[in-house]
């Protein structure tokens, strides 16, 4: 077993350890007071000392700099909440309760506000990570947490004296905030069990799931609580504070776990999260003149809705064909022509929810109408008329619909520069990543901002390619390096693989 993990095993098992050893030993309101007030207070400092260390290891500059600051704010919050409530229950003073409780839901909506921040954070990886099933559990789960929500938070204030009624605004609030954040938590899990990011996210992540499902549960904190009448230990109560100090120790073991990795783990997460992951969502199109009349529509389109042969759909409404309500065919009309491009509208069809958008051709008689499963509508917004030519030209030629040579050079040259950049940091520290950053990123840049033909990409992306293994080759043994590229390939997918072969630039013999 490796030294870290041996002590993130010894440290959870002996404060779990000791904190079942005061309450089935220590029978008395203080063991009571102790587990459930003093060990979150400690564990919860001891996190945000963590979490403040890792982000102080990044540079000023760094991209995960604001979703490291977003995870140390709401660790600080929770932090002081646990604090507040320590002082409080340590004196019987009623109206100091009640304040506490006032500052209590003030802090509580405003980490969970970070919370979802920090979980949005990485949102355009998830929407790659997250596929097939695990898009169903998600859901699934989502409508669980409202389940229990509404039984745990709502029926109690319903049941409850008209007094009640005034916080149900309130209680709105709370419940977005704790569905939100299990729902990025439980999105977390599933990409990080999935291949995405590292080990010790899976414990921190694990660790707010837990803390953030808990509090959704009305639990007394009153010390005396704790026994029954009978001098029974309560078992929910029990399971309960143990299962809340087990998330703040899994919190705390994967802050632990990164810093002591033998690299500065906060770096290479970023670099390895943002290789872009390829996904090129299925786009139809329909091209009609200026009064929104249909003369070309996409075959695959066509035999989806169950539609005759594209030639025999020509003089049907846009309306018609999609089922839009009245009129939208004809308001996207004038919204294109005055702007350019309307806006998504929704439709439905067998069960799915698709957008559709209008786009302005350059020919004013022409009009180019974007289809596409509605949660890939922020796709259609960034075609260009050029885009919606290719791919129209794709479909009528029956070609399928794959990106351009140029956008799966730029997708290979970046992951090439993200795994290189993790090998110098990895052999040479952080100042030689830096070096190499500073030296081959602004050409890579200044590449994806000026289209070249494929001929300039070869002669360009070739020599900065080779330039880049030779510098990192001075660091790290080539086998290593070979590796990691194997891993990356294996990431990006065959069709960029495949692509680079051809055009010689890929750094691996064909396997």
């Amino acid at each position: 077993m490796e030294p870290e993990i041996r002590n993130v095993f010894l440290f959870t098992s002996g404060v779990l350890g000791s904190a079942a050893l005061w309450v089935f030993a220590i029978r008395t309101p203080a063991a009571r007071y102790v587990v459930h007030f003093v060990y979150p207070a400690l564990l919860s400092f001891l996190a945000v000392i963590l979490a403040l260390r890792g982000y102080r290891a990044l540079a000023p500059d760094h991209p995960a700099r604001r979703t490291s600051a977003f995870l140390v704010v709401t660790l600080a919050l929770w932090a002081l909440n646990e604090a507040i409530w320590l002082i409080v229950y340590s004196s019987d003073n009623d109206l100091l309760r009640a304040g506490a409780a006032l500052i209590d839901q003030i802090l509580y909506v405003i980490a969970s506000g970070m919370l979802v921040a920090f979980f949005a954070s990485q949102l355009h990886s998830l929407r790659a990570a997250l596929r097939g099933i695990q898009r169903g559990i998600l859901a699934a789960s989502i409508a669980l947490y409202g389940l229990l929500d509404l039984i745990f938070a709502y029926l109690p204030v319903f049941q409850g004296s008209a007094e009640n009624g005034l916080r149900i605004p309130l209680m709105i609030v709370y419940s977005a905030l704790q569905i939100a954040t299990l729902t990025g938590a439980t999105a977390w899990i599933l990409a990080i069990l999935g291949g995405w990011l590292t080990r010790p996210w899976l414990l921190i992540t694990a660790g707010l799931w837990i803390d953030s499902f808990l509090i959704m549960f009305p639990i007394s904190p009153e010390p005396s609580s704790y026994y029954l009448a009978d001098g029974s230990i309560d078992p929910l109560l029990t399971v309960h504070d143990l299962a809340y100090l087990l998330g703040y120790l899994l919190i705390a073991s994967g802050l632990y776990l990164r810093e002591r990795a033998p690299f500065p783990t906060t770096q290479v997460e970023e670099m390895v999260s943002s290789i872009p992951t390829r996904y090129v969502p299925e786009v139809w199109v329909l091209l009609s003149d200026e009064t929104g009349r249909v003369f070309f529509a996409d075959p695959r389109m066509a035999a989806s809705m169950g539609l005759r042969e594209p030639g025999a759909i020509v003089g049907e409404f846009v309306d018609s064909i999609l089922n839009l309500e009245p009129g939208a065919g004809f308001r996207m009309l004038r919204e294109a022509r005055a702007r350019g491009r309307s806006s998504a509208y929704s439709f439905s069809h067998s069960g799915k929810q698709y957008a559709v958008q209008a786009i302005a051709g350059t020919d004013l008689s022409e009009t180019y109408w974007t289809i596409a499963e509605w949660e890939d509508r922020n796709h259609l917004s960034a075609l260009d008329i050029h885009q919606v030519e290719q791919i129209l030209t794709q479909t009528i030629r029956g070609a399928p619909i794959v990106p351009s040579t140029a956008q799966l050079a730029m997708i290979y040259s970046h992951g090439v520069f993200r795994v290189l950049s993790f090998i110098c940091l990895y052999f040479g520290g952080p100042e030689t990543a830096r070096e190499f950053v500073r030296q081959f990123e602004p050409e890579l840049l200044a590449w994806e901002k000026a289209p070249q033909s494929e001929q300039d990409l070869v002669r360009h992306f070739g020599d900065w390619i080779r330039r880049a293994v030779r510098y990192a080759l001075l660091l790290a043994p080539s086998e290593h390096i070979a590796n990691a590229l194997l891993r990356m390939e294996a990431r990006l997918g065959p069709e960029v693989v495949q692509e680079m072969e051809r055009l010689g630039l890929r750094l691996l013999p064909p396997t």
